[in-house]
């Protein structure tokens, strides 16, 4: 009696006296076959972790975090490493490679990581990897032949059955009495050496080897199990469990035999670290967007075509351990549904989503298939999963909307929120965490107010629930059938390879989220009654036939440039760039550096043949990235796909240059050109006073600044205008110019190679002066966005007004040479005026209005293009919120365009155009060849891209060496300081990339002035428009 007195007076005092306030356990699994990222996870995790676990497997598993811009490998070590205030467990249901695991540690000290010794723990009951268990890893694998499983050969599965087999070493053999192990390892050597004749080994030099490990790793081998727990007990410790592998690599729940040796579920956890299940709180699934599996084994989703060679490349998939390539295919929801059965996740962590940004759609597995049944989970034997049909949802894509820089769950492209929540309501989990990048900083945390903030998205979560409740409980009702055909179509989803356009008379406005409750209980009482569920998901896929497809649809909700500019107004806008003060300024920089007039006209026309190159190039990648902001998108994303940041990097100083000097002195020029010729044209024959100039230069900037901010359409409308002056301009000049040679007028034009230069570098500068009347060629790719049919236009458009514009300039410059010598040119200071002094007499003064205009039509169009350049450098996080903003209401970029004109009007300060000239062209080329580069680049990254126009190989390479020379050769023929101030402000740009950029640190004084400016004038932020 007195026994059992006791006996229920502890029972009791624990009911009633618990532990007070335990530890609960996070466990971090990977929900496919591996390589999910679960190490960004950990890492994230693990930065507020007291404790970070390893429970299972040995080095056959790798995780990859970078911190800081360094990149650190773990393959036996805890992610939490790196991290100074973290204890990292191996557990003993690990194996351990004891020389690997010395190598592994000191290749992270060679990369930072300090004082590891007092916080690394490895339990006493972990099994050791010997060298034999390595080669047996590999003896086994040959000896399969073509059947084998493709294993890493690290000695991981022989270790496991060492371990089984109950001859096993484990560390605490190795911490006792060091000849019993001696002695042991002899045994367990001659053991396989039985069973393997072929085994190769020094077992001598091996146990001399250990005796050296064992001094090592002695301080770091304890009891981790009442470590552990005691920690648990202790309540204060947040302790942290990264499973290796994945769960379908589990020995137990994956496809066997292609699995690991080891369990990779939430149980392996348990026996791993000797953790009790009631200490477990939240059980973290990381799952990759898309599919990814290294080695051999089945994989009923594999994409063995060019998009599974994209999302290889994209995604850089190749093991961390390995170095293999990975398999890729879609998302297996099949598959993820099983392995959340056995793990019971309480939210997942979706990785590589930016992976999937150039898709044009992008598929879902929802349901396998065999004979025509579905099978009501996944199979246990990998035999019958050959001949399986997988059926797929097909959503829209996000093509061209780049989620690496999206920070917030609202930020990402309407496309990827709908492809996220479908995820999440197919498996009835949280997405809590999205991986948009490699960086640590590149992984949004998902507030779940914010993922339902619009109500839109609140229907659009309602039609959702009602289907995937239905394809799990419904009978296959006629209908059930239209009913979710009709939903899926204001989702604006695709259902067995049938796009399903979006239907207007569809409107869920009248359901609330409250009704849901009734269509969930509706449900669930349907599904009593119900005995095969799996006949009714089937059915609700089954006759979709709308073959229309149709692109991503912008939600009404959200905003962006209209797309505005048709053929004939995309060939006007590239005219009106082109011709504005170049030709009636720079012919006389093209003839005094080549000092003939023969030499002149070739220059016009080779500066006409390679900005013509130049733009077929630019129209060859803004079909394959068809972005607003033509070379900060094209450096970004196209030099970015062979290497991530070097794209950043350079896109970012592209951002900074443009925004800074490009643009504002192009501008600023202009309208320079526009005052001298406008007071020229109504004043006497003194001229305007400087100061005069530049007051009509900034007012013309405040006028243009006003135009753009109220309307495109005026805008565009304007600029229409323009050009019809211009080209009324340049024919005047041409017809009067073949009039005057068919009066004989031609003595300028004879011995038209006579006193050439000898200066082969000079002849760059003559290319500056040239080049810089035809800037503008590139105009067109910064408005990509708002061009009707831009595969067709943009192309179209370049070879239309580029080969018009050499000719006009051709014969310009002819007519000029009938009026006015060598010397006459050079001493002008206003070369189409003193031209037309000779020829139009009286009528002069109308000649330098209409010059006038055309410069300011031209500014008109640069100020256009420019506020575009800033939208879209701001939503890749180059430049403050603000400035990726348009109103509301009139669609313009309003705080692009006041920035723009407001660095113009302060390069209206200086007034010697050939100086700015020079300034701008420099900086201008280095990225017009590194866009040339991004061209060649995507040949080779973005194979699949369809495109529309392709430059030959050759043309390209010769383009890039061009902009080489006309960057190189000024430099060394007339060393100027706009050179030094052009390269020091480009690299200047650098010391804010860090912080701004790379670090994404918010002040607090910016982030308050965005939101008082975004409210303040009614802006909202521009969504992509692809």
């Amino acid at each position: 009696m007195t026994s059992q007195s006791s006996a229920i007076h502890r029972r009791n005092s624990a009911a009633v006296h618990p532990f007070p306030n335990p530890s609960t356990v996070v466990i971090v699994l990977g929900a496919q076959w591996g390589d999910e990222g679960k190490g960004k996870l950990v890492d994230l995790l693990a930065s507020e972790a007291d404790i970070v676990c390893r429970c299972q497997g040995g080095n056959n598993a790798g995780h990859s975090v970078v911190v800081d811009g360094v990149e650190y490998d773990f393959h036996m070590l805890p992610s939490g490493f790196h991290l100074q205030n973290c204890v990292n467990i191996i557990g003993n249901g690990c194996v351990v490679n004891l020389p690997e695991l010395v190598e592994e540690i000191k290749k992270n000290e060679s990369r930072g990581v300090t004082d590891w010794s007092r916080r690394l723990f490895i339990s006493d009951r972990a099994h050791l990897v010997f060298d034999f268990h390595k080669q047996t890893d590999g003896l086994i694998e040959r000896g399969r032949g073509t059947s084998s499983l493709g294993t890493t050969k690290k000695g991981i599965g022989p270790t496991y059955s060492s371990k089984a087999t109950r001859n096993g070493i484990r560390m605490i053999d190795l911490m006792g009495d060091f000849a019993i192990f001696a002695e042991k390892l002899r045994n367990l050597f001659n053991y396989y050496k039985l069973t393997f004749p072929d085994l190769e080994g020094d077992i001598e030099k091996t146990i001399e080897q250990f005796k050296a490990l064992a001094d090592y790793f002695r301080p770091m081998t304890i009891d981790t199990i009442a470590y552990l727990n005691q920690a648990i007990i202790d309540g204060s410790k947040k302790i942290l469990v990264e499973g290796a592998n994945a769960t379908m690599l589990d020995i137990d729940f994956g496809t066997y035999p292609y699995v690991t040796s080891s369990n990779c579920s939430v149980g392996g956890a348990c026996t791993g670290l000797g953790l009790p299940p009631k200490h477990i709180g939240d059980i973290y699934g990381v799952v990759k967007a898309y599919t990814t599996r290294v080695g051999d084994g089945v994989f009923p989703t594999e994409l063995k075509n060019e998009i599974g060679e994209h999302l290889q490349t994209r995604g850089r998939e190749w093991g961390v351990t390995t170095g293999r390539k990975r398999r890729c295919g879609w998302l297996d929801l099949v598959l993820l549904k099983y392995t959340n059965m056995i793990n019971g996740f309480t939210a997942l962590c979706l990785t590589k989503l930016d992976t999937l940004d150039e898709l044009a759609e992008i598929k879902v597995a929802t349901t396998y298939k065999r004979n025509g049944v579905e099978l009501p989970s996944f199979p246990a034997s990998v035999d019958t999963m050959h001949d399986i049909d997988v059926e797929y949802v097909t959503f829209p894509g996000w093509r061209g909307r780049s989620t690496s820089e999206c920070r917030t769950f609202n930020s990402l492209p309407h496309n990827a929120r709908l492809y996220v929540q479908f995820i999440e309501q197919y498996l009835g989990v949280p997405v809590k965490w999205i991986g948009v990048g490699k960086d640590r900083m590149a992984m949004l945390k998902l507030n779940r107010n914010d993922i339902l903030s619009t109500e839109r998205e609140k229907r659009i979560m309602f039609v959702m629930r009602i289907n995937i409740q239905t394809l799990l409980f419904d009978d296959c009702t006629h209908e059930n059938n239209h009913f979710i055909i009709m939903s899926f179509q204001f989702l604006n989803l695709n259902i067995n390879n049938q796009v399903i356009p979006i239907t207007p008379s569809l409107s869920p406005s009248s359901c609330s989220l409250a009704d849901s409750d009734f269509i969930h209980q509706r449900h669930v009482h349907s599904s009593a009654t119900t005995l095969d569920t799996v006949e009714h998901r089937r059915a609700s896929i089954a006759s979709v036939v709308h073959p229309d497809p149709l692109g991503p649809v912008a939600p009404n909700d959200e905003v962006t440039l209209k797309r505005h500019l048709g053929l004939f107004s995309g060939v006007c806008f590239i005219i009106g760039i082109i011709i504005g003060s170049g030709i009636f300024v720079s012919p006389k920089g093209v003839l005094r550096e080549t000092q003939s007039v023969g030499l002149c006209l070739v220059i016009w026309m080779a500066c006409g043949s390679v900005s013509l190159l130049g733009a077929l190039c630019y129209a060859e990648i803004g079909t394959v990235i068809p972005r607003n902001g033509a070379e900060v998108a094209y450096m970004k994303e196209g030099i970015g796909s062979l290497h991530e940041r070097t794209g950043d990097i350079l896109g970012y100083l592209f951002s900074w240059t443009n925004t800074l000097i490009l643009k504002p002195t192009s501008i600023a020029v202009l309208t320079l050109t526009f005052s001298q010729y406008f007071l020229s044209g109504i004043m006497d024959d003194c001229g305007p006073p400087e100061e005069l100039v530049k007051m009509t230069a900034v007012f013309a900037l405040l006028m243009l600044i006003n135009v753009n901010s109220l309307s495109v359409s005026a805008a565009n409308r304007l600029n229409i205008l323009f050009v019809i002056c211009k080209i009324s301009t340049i024919v005047t000049v041409i017809i009067a110019g073949l009039v005057r040679i068919g009066q004989g007028h031609t003595q300028n034009l004879q011995n038209g190679f006579a006193g050439t230069t000898n200066k082969p570098l000079g002849v760059a500068l003559a290319f500056y002066s040239g080049l810089w009347a035809y800037d503008g060629w590139n105009s067109l790719n910064s408005v990509t966005e708002e061009l009707k049919n831009p595969r067709r236009n943009l192309w179209l458009s370049i070879v239309l007004a580029l080969p018009f514009v050499m000719i006009c300039y051709l014969l310009t410059n002819i007519s000029y040479f009938t009026v006015m010598s060598k010397g006459a040119l050079l001493s002008s200071n206003a070369v189409a005026v003193t031209w037309g002094e000779t020829v139009l007499g009286p009528a002069v003064r109308a000649l330098p209005i209409l010059i006038s205009i055309s410069a300011l039509g031209s500014a008109n169009g640069s100020l256009f293009g420019a506020a575009r350049y800033c939208m879209v450098s701001s939503q890749y996080g180059y430049l403050p919120e603000v400035f990726a903003c348009i109103h509301s209401r009139r669609l313009t970029p309003v705080p692009g365009v006041v920035l723009q004109g407001v660095f113009a009007i302060a390069f209206c300060l200086p007034s010697n155009i050939d100086s700015l000239i020079d300034f701008f062209s420099f900086a201008a080329w280095i990225f017009y060849g590194l866009t040339f580069t991004a061209t060649l680049c995507c040949k080779f990254t973005k194979k699949t891209a369809n495109r529309v126009i392709s430059v030959p190989l050759p043309l390209n390479i010769i383009i890039i060496l061009i902009s080489v020379y006309l960057v190189v050769a000024p430099l060394i023929a007339a060393p100027s300081i706009g050179f030094l101030i052009a390269g020091a402000l480009i690299l200047f740009g650098l010391v804010f990339y860090y912080p701004f950029v790379y670090r994404k640190i918010e002040l607090t004084i910016i982030t308050k002035l965005n939101a008082f400016l975004i409210t303040f004038f009614g802006l909202k932020r521009a969504q992509v428009n692809i």
